[in-house]
C-alpha cells in the first residue's frame, strides 16, 4: 500500500514532466492522477489544486535542484588553495555543466523556465525569491574584491553577463551548439566549453575595468 508521502511524490514527479512537456494550461488534473496511479481527488487532498501543485514542483523540484548546484559550487571553492575571479568563474562554469543535476533533470529544468518565460504564471518568482537572486548577490560579493574599479550596477551587469554564458551552454543552447560544433556533449567537450567560458569571462571582466581606468 503507498503511503500518503509515496502518493505525494509520484505526484510531483509526474506533474512536473507534464508541465514541462505541455506547459500549465495544457496539463489537466486528471492527465496527472492517471499517470500517477492516485485518485481523481488526490491533488486538491494533498495540495489545494492544480494551481498549488504547480507551484509545489517549483518549490520541491527547482528550488532543491538549483541549491544542489550551488552548494556543488561552494565546495568548489572551498577546495581552491587561493580564490582568484578565474578560480570563481571556472568553478560556477563547472558547477552548472559537471554538477550534481543529470541530463533528465536538466531538461525538465529548462523546459519550465523556458515555458514560465512565454507563459507567465508567478511561479518563477519562488526561484527567483529564494534561489536565483540570493545566489546572484553571492556571486557578486565573491568578485568585487578584485574589481575595485568597478560601480556596483558594472559588477551586476558582469555577474549576470557571466551567468548567462554558462546557462546558455550548460542548458539553453545544447542543441544548437552541438549542431554548430559538431561536437557532442561528452566529457571532453564540456571541459572545453568550461575553460571557454571561464577565459571569456575574464577577458570581458579585465577589458570592462581597464576601460574605466583609461577614460
Amino acid at each position: 500500500m503507498k503511503s500518503s508521502q509515496d502518493v505525494k511524490e509520484r505526484l510531483l514527479d509526474v506533474s512536473e514532466r507534464l508541465f514541462a512537456q505541455k506547459g500549465y494550461d495544457h496539463v489537466s488534473i486528471r492527465e496527472i492522477t492517471s499517470k500517477a496511479g492516485s485518485n481523481l481527488a488526490s491533488v486538491n487532498y494533498y495540495f489545494g489544486g492544480k494551481g498549488r501543485l504547480y507551484e509545489e514542483v517549483f518549490r520541491q523540484r527547482m528550488v532543491p535542484r538549483a541549491k544542489r548546484i550551488h552548494d556543488f559550487f561552494r565546495s568548489r571553492l572551498r577546495a581552491q588553495k587561493e580564490s582568484t575571479p578565474g578560480g570563481i568563474i571556472k568553478s560556477l562554469a563547472e558547477s552548472f555543466m559537471k554538477g550534481p543535476v543529470g541530463d533528465e533533470e536538466r531538461e525538465l529544468h529548462q523546459q519550465l523556465i523556458a515555458r514560465e518565460h512565454t507563459n507567465p504564471t508567478g511561479a518563477l518568482d519562488i526561484m527567483l525569491k529564494e534561489v536565483i537572486y540570493p545566489f546572484a548577490q553571492e556571486i557578486q560579493e565573491l568578485i568585487k574584491p578584485w574589481f575595485k574599479g568597478a560601480s556596483k550596477e558594472d559588477i551586476t551587469l558582469c555577474t549576470l553577463s557571466i551567468t548567462a554564458l554558462i546557462i546558455y551552454f550548460s542548458f539553453i543552447g545544447r542543441i544548437p551548439v552541438s549542431a554548430v560544433t559538431g561536437r557532442v556533449y561528452d566529457e571532453k567537450f564540456t571541459d572545453l566549453l568550461v575553460d571557454h567560458i571561464t577565459r571569456f569571462s575574464l577577458y570581458g571582466l579585465n577589458y570592462l575595468i581597464k576601460g574605466k581606468e583609461d577614460s
